[in-house]
């Protein structure tokens, strides 16, 4: 039952992450830096160019593909020394996949003249703003679909470059920095890490003979000014297993020995480490982070070093206080309290105004609170039951014997007719009284109404009753007072509260439940509760979804004679079953008959658009089919005769034949207006229609018509 109310907190806080796996398409963008010049690439503007391969969450799979639904995270990627971007497939499938925009500057690649670590960190840092800039760009595919977060990642050489653009990096957007076996650069990275402030990760591994671990990752890490910053040294790992197979990179490392790790192996542990940490950094996932330190303390695969001001971040909490109360005050509730959390209080699911770690509870229910610390992390607490204890206010009559004492429940006593009030307390200390008028005879007479729940029974005397029922209890001198003692019961039956609700809704239609769920399947939905007497009850829906009307088609026919005051008809081309269906059209044309799947009409108007409405209904559900059709004004669209035209569609040229001289040849648009007229001597002729708009035009000779299409 937790899982479903952390539902409800996080539709506030906004704190679940929900996996998912994209198709993965790819676009190439040249941005710029006017104040340097230089670089790889053209079209990026004034300046230094630097060619960008994008890799996305795709619709589908393919180069310029339109992003899946969503915005992501930015991530920026610099390359390993004489090495190109597409030696990091591995890595652009894997985040790219996983709902990350992965973007790879092609900037610095030679052997000579030796690349610049400095240009290279400060491509770095353009990108990312440049990248980020594009989510306002209306003209971008990456419009409306970027995320305000990014981290920017390299390898090797380009791993040292990444701090070196990270420090003193003032993008608001810039989140974290991922260095895969970063290098010293020049100038130094293990200098910049002094003032590299986001939160960070290194990855080395233990067997790296390019990059010494000891004199190139580990001082970098040892410098970092971030708050919370983790290095990982990967058992037998090497130096370009972070990348696929390179010729320059494993070429290099031949001279200094690689791990006894696996390239796919190791690749997987990065994968792993790397996911769980940017969810965390970039998309708020704290349940990743907590699997993350989890992964730290048991995995063999890694050796770990982190300085970290926080630790697990997922809250924890829960409800105290009394679970009663007297009906008409109130229970002080108390969440667990942490001044770092942010509460959030519900009664039956709907959120309360309150957000203190307490609440003062006036209402009998089902209580939860949401906690949420300053990282976004949320947590829901187990269901709270309170319940309201009723007071009492009653009038009865007693009876004593005569010459006897009688005591009220409130302890006072009398011994002859009288009326008193009692005033009684519960163990909640919840006030009720008792108006007892009290008459003494020589017969003990008492009355007393019981009622009973349905399904419920009362002994009295010996006997068990479960209905309705009038019982006279005579007990002879059994009163305390040695008179006789009759007590008439008036035994009622309280029946549960049972409501049904039959209703129906139509195909893909949503029905709100009492409880505040939608619902869109057919069922029956009870909830249980307790009427006001306390009897179990049910209300229940009882809902039935009508069949789906499936799509349709609808054709029109006579299209060659839609001329002022012709008929025509609309066909349903489809297959389908009903209930009924209505044939409607708009002011331009007239319905003279349907028959079943047909429809026929009269044109009133020439030159106009009119629209005909095809609506099916089956269990009360509709669906419809609009078809706008265009009526021309040009009589006498076809005579005795033939011509051919040649070809159709066409981009300009068309070449028009007939059996005999064509003498006069006319073309008219659809809305019946001339556009051309040639006086022609020859059977056949060839005319340039490449200056008319595209459309279907009419061509008209003394012999026969034709239409074609240009395009």
């Amino acid at each position: 039952m937790k899982f479903y109310y952390l539902f409800l907190c996080s539709i506030f806080y906004l704190a679940t992450s929900f996996a998912q796996t994209f198709p993965v398409g790819h676009t190439t963008i040249t941005f710029n830096d006017a104040s340097r010049s230089g670089g790889f690439g053209s079209g990026g503007g004034p300046g230094r160019q630097i060619q960008t391969e994008i890799y996305y969450p795709a619709v589908s799979a393919g180069n310029n593909t339109a992003l899946a639904n969503g915005a992501f995270p930015i991530i920026v990627f610099w390359h390993g020394f004489a090495m190109a971007w597409d030696a990091y497939q591995n890595l652009w499938d894997d985040f790219a996949s996983k709902g990350y925009i992965i973007a790879f500057p092609r900037t610095e690649g030679s052997l000579i003249p030796a690349p610049s670590h400095n240009n290279f960190g400060l491509d770095l840092a353009i990108v990312e703003v440049k990248l980020q800039n594009l989510n306002t760009d209306t003209t971008s595919i990456f419009y409306t679909k970027v995320v305000n977060k990014s981290a920017i990642m390299g390898h090797s050489m380009g791993g040292g470059a990444t701090f070196i653009a990270a420090a003193n990096n003032s993008s608001p957007t810039l989140q974290a920095v991922v260095g895969l076996a970063p290098a010293e650069t020049n100038p130094s990275a293990i200098s910049a890490g002094q003032n590299v402030t986001v939160n960070a990760l290194i990855l080395s591994g233990s067997s790296d003979g390019v990059t010494p671990p000891a004199s190139n990752h580990l001082p970098i890490y040892t410098n970092l000014a971030s708050s919370c910053k983790t290095f990982l040294s990967i058992t037998n790992g090497s130096h370009c297993y972070f990348a696929n197979s390179n010729f320059n990179c494993d070429f290099g490392e031949l001279t200094t020995g690689a791990g006894s790790l696996s390239r796919g192996a190791q690749q997987d542990i990065t994968s792993d480490y790397v996911n769980l940490w940017l969810d965390f950094q970039l998309k708020s996932s704290c349940s990743s982070w907590d699997e993350f330190l989890d992964s730290l303390v048991v995995s063999t695969r890694v050796i770990a070093q982190q300085s970290c001001n926080y630790g697990y971040l997922n809250p924890d909490v829960s409800i105290s206080g009394d679970s009663s109360f007297c009906q008409g005050e109130n229970s002080l509730l108390y969440a667990s309290q942490n001044p770092s959390y942010t509460y959030s209080w519900f009664l039956n699911n709907n959120p309360l105004t309150n957000n203190a770690d307490s609440l003062l509870a006036s209402s009998a229910g089902n209580y939860i609170v949401c906690a949420s610390n300053a990282y976004g992390c949320s947590d829901s607490s187990a269901l709270f039951s309170l319940n309201a204890i009723p007071t009492y206010s009653i009038q009865d009559t007693a009876y004593a014997c005569i010459g006897s004492t009688y005591t009220f429940p409130d302890g006072f006593t009398s011994n002859q007719n009288t009326s008193h009030i009692s005033f009684l307390s519960s163990s909640l200390n919840c006030d009720s009284t008792i108006e007892r008028f009290l008459f003494f005879s020589n017969v003990v007479n008492a009355n007393a109404q019981l009622e009973l729940c349905a399904g419920t029974s009362v002994i009295i005397g010996g006997l068990s009753f479960n209905s309705d029922t009038v019982f006279v209890d005579t007990l002879l001198n059994g009163s305390s007072f040695g008179c006789d003692s009759i007590t008439t019961y008036a035994i009622s039956t309280l029946m549960p509260d049972s409501t049904i609700i039959e209703t129906a809704i139509c195909h893909g239609d949503n029905y709100l439940l009492a409880s505040g769920l939608f619902v869109n399947q057919a069922g029956f939905y009870p909830i249980s509760y307790s009427n006001q007497f306390g009897c179990d009850s049910v209300f229940a829906v009882d809902l039935t979804v009508g069949s789906q009307v499936p799509l349709f088609n609808v054709e029109f026919f006579d299209l060659n004679s839609n001329q002022f005051g012709d008929t025509f008809y609309l066909v349903l081309l489809d297959t389908l079953t009903y209930d009924s269906l209505v044939w409607t059209t708009d002011g331009n044309s007239s319905l003279i008959s349907q028959s079943g799947d047909t429809a026929y009409f009269v044109l009133d108007f020439t030159g106009v658009t009119f629209t005909v409405t095809l609506t099916l209904y089956k269990d009360g559900c509709a669906r419809s089919a609009v078809t706008d059709l265009a009526i021309v004004r040009i009589k006498e669209l076809f005579q005795n005769g033939k011509i051919s035209v040649f070809p159709s569609p066409t981009k300009g040229l068309l070449q028009i034949s007939a059996d005999q001289p064509l003498q006069l040849v006319q073309v008219y648009n659809l809305l019946g207006e001339l556009m051309l007229e040639k006086v022609i001597t020859s059977k056949d002729i060839d005319l340039d229609f490449s200056k008319l708009s595209e459309g279907v035009y009419l061509i008209k000779t003394p012999f026969g018509t034709s239409r074609f299409l240009k395009n």
